[in-house]
């Protein structure tokens, strides 16, 4: 049997979800795969500290949020989602993220946050890894390259013979092993 003759697809499938303020949403009930990792990545990219490590309430905000964000039909303005903190803790205190995140079926949300925990410790083993060495030697190679150039430039080769020669005497006409 051919795989079109399965007559497969996607499930499309909407929970509608009745607010306290009386207005009415539709929650998906699956997140195409495509849509699912670039959540996951928004979240990881946006909690990552300057410091190397996944800040765990900026990961928790952020995946939530970008969970409504993704779920929902609800339409939210380039100016509302800069204020992204600011609009979780609306959605939180509000029970808004409590109704829809309840709508979402428990092994779909479930599995989402499973492929952000392996997707962060993943990460995290990375960062400790010779390859993250590596790719951070590789990336800092020119800057490095440029700072050993500065100081070549700048060598002075008389006060390298003084030194030199101030080291013999100070070593009874020898030079230090």
């Amino acid at each position: 049997m051919k795989y079109s003759e399965l007559g497969l697809k996607t499930n499309l499938e909407e929970k509608k979800v009745k607010l306290d303020n009386g207005a009415t949403i539709f929650v998906k009930q699956y997140l195409p795969i495509s849509d699912k990792l670039s959540l996951i990545e928004i979240a990881l990219q946006n909690s990552l500290h300057a410091d190397g490590y996944y800040d765990p309430m900026v990961l928790d905000f952020m995946f939530n949020t970008y969970v409504v964000f993704c779920y929902t039909d609800i339409e939210f303005t380039d100016e509302e989602k800069s204020e992204i903190g600011k609009l979780y803790d609306e959605l939180l205190s509000t029970g808004v993220m409590k109704k829809i995140l309840d709508a979402i079926p428990q092994s779909e949300y479930d599995e989402l946050f499973g492929y952000l925990e392996e997707k962060r410790a993943a990460a995290v083993q990375y960062k400790g890894s010779l390859a993250d060495a590596v790719q951070t030697f590789m990336n800092d190679l020119p800057r490095n390259a440029e700072a050993a150039q500065k100081i070549v430039d700048s060598f002075d080769k008389t006060k390298y013979a003084e030194v030199i020669d101030f080291a013999k005497a100070a070593n009874g006409g020898k030079l230090p092993e």
